[in-house]
């Protein structure tokens, strides 16, 4: 096994463990109620934070799921990682918001921690981005030796 195969293992494992991370956000959003997570996604009146933990819970799942199969090809990785960085990313997007919106004095609410749970989320999505890069360029190099992924 060459160290791209090994690498790209590691950044499996990585994919499961980030997907099962994300099946755990999505549940604390189901089943426990927070005035600042309300208040950070208060301003999309059409997300409720169940909506929200459905899509850290669906995301999560598939992942792991894609992480888990036995055959890695380049395309079902690259699908995993970018549902690993979609949720974060969007909800790190809605607490940002949120915040600007508290630090501005016409809005009414806002989310006075919003910054906070936006450099988390964000940094959710950052590591499955450079993950995701990772193993992109391992399958790259393996695809040019006559790899067999």
């Amino acid at each position: 096994m060459t160290p791209f195969h090994q690498i790209i293992g590691l950044t499996r494992i990585g994919k499961i463990a980030q997907g099962v991370a994300h099946v755990v956000i999505g549940l604390t959003w189901l089943l426990t109620d927070s005035a600042s997570r309300t208040a950070g996604i208060e301003w999309v009146e059409f997300i409720t934070p169940h909506m929200i933990g459905w899509a850290w819970l669906i995301t999560g799942v598939i992942a792991a799921t894609i992480g888990l199969q036995p055959r890695r090809t380049r395309n079902l990785s690259q699908v995993g990682f970018g549902l690993l960085m979609l949720t974060p990313t969007v909800v790190a997007l809605y607490f940002l918001v949120g915040w600007v919106g508290y630090l501005i004095p016409s809005v009414e609410g806002g989310a006075p921690t919003g910054i906070t749970t936006t450099a988390s989320y964000a940094a959710l999505a950052v590591n499955a981005g450079l993950m995701s890069r990772v193993t992109l360029i391992c399958h790259r190099v393996l695809s040019r030796w006559g790899g067999d992924e």
